[in-house]
């Protein structure tokens, strides 16, 4: 690792709606705030969510800083983001889940 990678920092935060009970087939929102400490510009954002299982990825919500790319692997319950065009951060974008049959 050279001294300028060390010095970067990118740090994602999620939020979760409903914050109460979830039912089967509910659908939840996940809310990701990324923002970033560096003295360099990035070049590259990614970040790979991994569901809880039996959760399936449904879409993104029309607000924030879309990624460019959405890529899922139901095998392993996970789903990679990705942004051709940095936007500037912090920046926050929100995605959808739907809860298994047997959540309760």
């Amino acid at each position: 690792m050279t001294v300028r990678e060390a010095d970067t920092l990118i740090t994602a935060t999620r939020s979760i709606l409903p914050e109460t009970e979830v039912r089967p087939d509910d659908l939840v929102h996940v809310t990701v705030l990324i923002s970033e400490s560096t003295p360099l510009p990035l070049t590259a954002l990614g970040l790979r969510e991994t569901l809880p299982p039996d959760w399936v990825f449904v879409d993104l919500v029309e607000s924030g800083a879309k990624p460019d790319r959405v890529r899922t692997d139901i095998d392993v319950g996970e789903v990679t983001f990705a942004w051709l065009n940095i936007p500037v951060l912090p920046a926050h974008f929100t995605y959808r889940i739907r809860a298994p049959r047997g959540c309760e």
